[in-house]
């Protein structure tokens, strides 16, 4: 039975889920494409947006010095990462839809135990 998570419409971004293996399609960055077993599956993580509060502090105290006043925080960006065998899967998640995200990634958990 095939079931597809769609993370993202534009650029495309999904996981089709297959018997023995998972489709990466990746629009916004090719290099992800392509098909991979969950035999070769060994860890995946999903890391959520969150602030850089080092870097942040960092351009508070340039900008205070500078005296711009434009300091922001900045954040690093979700991503869901996929350590296999012979390769490693960084997927960025900008303006995916995190829950989904979630969901793909106790499916690649459960698939991979299983394999």
């Amino acid at each position: 039975m095939e079931e597809t998570v769609d993370l993202r419409n534009q650029p495309e971004l999904k996981i089709v889920f297959k018997t023995n293996e998972f489709e990466v399609i990746d629009l916004s960055d090719p290099k992800n494409n392509g098909s991979y077993s969950f035999s070769s599956l060994n860890k995946v993580a999903l890391n959520a947006e969150k602030a850089n509060w080092w870097f942040s502090a960092f351009t508070v105290v340039v900008e205070f010095f500078v005296g711009s006043g434009s300091a922001k925080i900045y954040k690093n960006k979700a991503y869901l990462n996929l350590n296999m065998d012979k390769r490693d899967l960084k997927i960025w998640l900008i303006d995916a839809d995190f829950e989904k995200a979630k969901r793909a990634t106790d499916l690649l958990s459960k698939k991979r135990v299983f394999a």
